[in-house]
């Protein structure tokens, strides 16, 4: 995808990527996101990863219940907050280049995808 092209996309996901939840979403979870009435969850932490979350219990809005918690849990406990760089408002920039080592994470089940990126993210301090 062109870098220009992307830069808009990821802006329109922050902006109204969860319906009208939108606002809340980015305040709460802070990830570029793109919700679908059939359960998909679609996050984008620019740089760093992409993460696709599933069920289909909706809420008022029309996003998953369940992907709303765990995509919140997951911003948290990972620092993944595009608008805070750390837990605290941390000033300090993200180091995407310790993420190289995802780039191969597509032939991992899940369990070892969050291992992977709990490990990146503690390479990372």
């Amino acid at each position: 995808v062109n870098p220009g092209l992307a830069n808009h996309m990821v802006n329109i996901m922050m902006s109204c990527g969860m319906y009208n939840g939108a606002g809340k979403w980015m305040i709460d979870v802070g990830i570029p996101a793109k919700s679908a009435v059939s359960g998909l969850l679609l996050c984008v932490v620019p740089g760093v990863c992409g993460i696709g979350i599933f069920s289909p219990r909706l809420d008022e809005h029309g996003n998953s219940t369940r992907g709303i918690l765990v995509a919140e849990s997951a911003s948290k406990a990972l620092k993944l907050h595009v608008l805070k760089n750390s837990l605290g408002g941390s000033t300090e920039l993200k180091d995407h280049n310790s993420f190289d080592s995802l780039q191969s994470m597509q032939m991992l089940d899940s369990q070892q995808k969050a291992k992977a990126i709990v490990e990146a993210k503690m390479n990372m301090k």
